[in-house]
């Protein structure tokens, strides 16, 4: 074997391959065994519990057909219905496959920190004025392109966690001859080592103050705090909503006959209604599954959760109005407005009080960080553990494990911590704080140890093949994809 054995440099590669596998199989599995149900005419799609809201698939579908431009309007009606239809898939398709790269991203560690997040923004030059981030600029282009801030950040989340994904492919595509030379080698070292994990809001979760000094932040620091409010002011926000009612008609196909007996059913049942009978109505002749035995209760929604011909007439609708028939691509809709929650923002004087804590808990944070980085720096192991303890924080150890493992005990997939341990002699702490994956992590080798005894080599491919299977057979049971194919085939206008 030519060159030296490198631990720490064959560790994230050998990892990768595993990782690779891991999701190629996931994808191709899940991929082909989808669970196509009709869903309530609240949502797209539900991909293991996880609904995809009617706005974003409105919002892909949007977005393709903006692509495809005009290329299709020459042809055939029924050619149009055709690639219409084709588009409508590829939406769903593209979003039930961004939703699993999320939720596989997340469940192997594949997720960017916060403030990666963050910075993604901030960097975009689409919220720019005159060359610096600008807040306003970012709600009103949000706003224009239908989406609120958690909606926005949560895509960008996503899309940084699949970038993630991409590149440790990308990584890993030279590294199978290199695992076949040294995975006996790796599986011949083992390593034991301790770590405390904890995020910013640890350190200062312990902390109590006194009224006597939030009064004098309050006093003292108004612009700070109204910085804060601003920056926050989302949270502080209860946005407009409305609790309705539906009564749901659908047609058995899209012939005109089918549409025109819906709608004239729907009619009839709208003629039969009074103040005190809707529930019951519903609960008769609703064909929403997921309201029916509500009564057709829907809850409170805001705009964007709901179709837009739906959301349109129940948010102009006053409480206790009833509509006529309204056509959405799911069928016939009467809806009931029960109650109306209008937009409400708790004024800074409010909520002055728990922005003064959180400052407070910040800079108590960020004061704690900064000595134990210099603890660690100068590898005082006393005064660590004594900054830790006053955090309420714990060491926890992982056990022996060699190095081909495909998971760290206790951990999982966080080889960053491992080619920091191999850094430094057994009984030393790493002598920095390691940031990885939105936590800070504190560690401490204890044990490193390298047997003599040949073992025969193993093939990446098998181990990655049983890691899948013992993965795949754990998740099995509960892994779901439910698409809503009244979308699918309907018009979305």
């Amino acid at each position: 074997m030519s060159g030296p054995f490198n631990a720490r440099d064959f560790w994230k590669r050998f990892k990768a391959i595993i990782i690779l596998v891991i999701a190629a199989f996931a994808f191709a599995v899940l991929g082909l065994i989808p669970q196509f149900n009709v869903i309530s005419s609240g949502g797209a799609a539900v991909v293991n519990g996880q609904v995809i809201s009617i706005s974003e698939y409105q919002r892909a579908v949007d977005m393709i057909q903006r692509q495809a431009g005009s290329n299709f309007s020459g042809l055939p009606a029924a050619q149009r219905r055709m690639f219409d239809q084709m588009m409508r898939q590829r939406a769903m398709t593209q979003l039930v496959q961004s939703e699993l790269s999320s939720q596989l991203a997340e469940q192997y560690g594949f997720y960017p920190s916060n403030n990666e997040v963050a910075q993604s923004i901030v960097d975009n030059q689409v919220f720019h004025t005159d060359g610096r981030f600008d807040r306003l600029q970012y709600e009103r282009v949000l706003q224009a392109n239908r989406f609120n801030v958690k909606q926005y950040e949560k895509l960008v989340k996503d899309q940084l966690a699949v970038e993630e994904i991409q590149t440790f492919f990308e990584d890993a595509m030279t590294a199978p001859k290199l695992a076949e030379q040294n995975l006996s080698e790796l599986s011949q070292t083992q390593m034991n080592f301790e770590y405390v994990s904890f995020s910013t809001e640890d350190l200062a979760k312990m902390e109590k103050y006194k009224q006597q000094l939030i009064d004098e932040v309050i006093a003292t620091r108004k612009d700070d705090l109204q910085a804060s409010y601003d920056q926050r002011k989302s949270e502080f926000t209860k946005k407009e909503a409305v609790r309705a009612r539906h009564i749901l008609i659908k047609a058995a196909s899209e012939k005109e006959a089918d549409v025109k007996k819906a709608f004239e059913k729907a009619k009839k049942i709208r003629s039969e209604v009074s103040d005190s009978n809707f529930a019951e109505l519903a609960k008769t002749h609703s064909e929403d599954p997921g309201s029916k035995g509500n009564g057709g209760d829907l809850g409170f929604f805001e705009r964007g959760q709901m179709v837009r011909e739906f959301e349109t007439a129940a948010f102009s609708q006053k409480v206790g109005e009833v509509s006529q028939p309204i056509k959405s691509n799911f069928g016939y809709h009467i809806i009931k407005v029960e109650e109306k929650r209008e937009e409400d923002v708790l004024p800074l004087e409010a909520v002055q009080s728990q922005l003064a804590q959180d400052l407070l808990k910040e800079e108590s944070a960020d004061k704690r960080k900064q000595e134990l980085e210099a603890a660690l720096g100068e590898g005082q192991a006393k005064q660590v553990n004594a900054i830790l303890a006053e955090a309420g924080l714990k060491w926890t150890e992982t056990g022996l494990f060699d190095l081909s493992s495909p998971r760290i005990p206790k951990l999982g997939q966080e080889e960053a911590l491992v080619v920091e341990a191999l850094s430094v002699q057994p009984g030393e702490l790493v002598k920095k704080l390691i940031l990885n994956k939105g936590k800070y992590y504190v560690v401490r080798l204890k044990a490193l140890k390298e047997s003599k005894d040949e073992v025969a080599p193993a093939r990446v491919d098998s181990l990655a093949f049983s890691a899948f299977q013992s993965w795949f057979e754990s998740e099995r049971a509960s892994a779901e994809i439910t698409q809503n194919q009244a979308l699918i085939q309907g018009n979305i206008q």
